[in-house]
């Protein structure tokens, strides 16, 4: 699991981070990035990476990625927290069971609440947010994808993913 920050955001930050180690029935390596910053205090479970500079999102990630460990790689910004104590348990398992998805991605809403925007829905033919089906574009700040997938992309950024 990699968390990326410049940290700005350390409330948001620690409430994902709790969310990542809320999570049951896998096995956590995580790192939080301080990308250009010192990330702040972190739970003891949570490995620190400072980069001097601001590398960018995609090279932060990616900085990230090169030292966690694993069959899935998870990547959470530190304004996004995981919906669910089994998500990434589930998400591996849809993985797996389907064998044809490259990368998946939670549904992005609005915590409090309020309307989520369209945009948020990242399908030409929007529908329900609530339904899942291919998408056209991916919000970044929390993804999973095995990590075979990533390496056979050269990283993150710019992610072309084939079933």
């Amino acid at each position: 699991m990699v968390s990326l920050t410049q940290g700005r955001r350390p409330a948001e930050l620690r409430v994902g981070l709790e969310s990542l180690l809320a999570q049951e029935g896998v096995d956590l390596d995580i790192v939080c990035v301080g990308n250009g910053a010192d990330p702040g205090e972190l739970p003891a479970a949570v490995r620190r990476l400072v980069l001097p500079d601001n590398a960018g999102i995609p090279a932060g990630r990616n900085r990230g990625a090169e030292i966690v460990e694993g069959d899935y790689i998870f990547f959470l910004d530190d304004d996004a927290a995981v919906p669910s104590s089994t998500f990434l348990k589930d998400a591996v398992r849809m993985l797996v069971e389907t064998g044809d998805i490259g990368l998946l991605q939670p549904r992005v809403t609005d915590p409090a609440g309020a309307a989520d925007p369209r945009r948020w829905t990242p399908r030409l033919r929007k529908g329900s947010p609530t339904d899942s089906s291919d998408v056209f574009s991916v919000w970044e700040g929390a993804t999973l994808l095995p990590r075979d997938v990533f390496d056979a992309c050269g990283g993150g950024g710019a992610v072309l993913l084939r079933p």
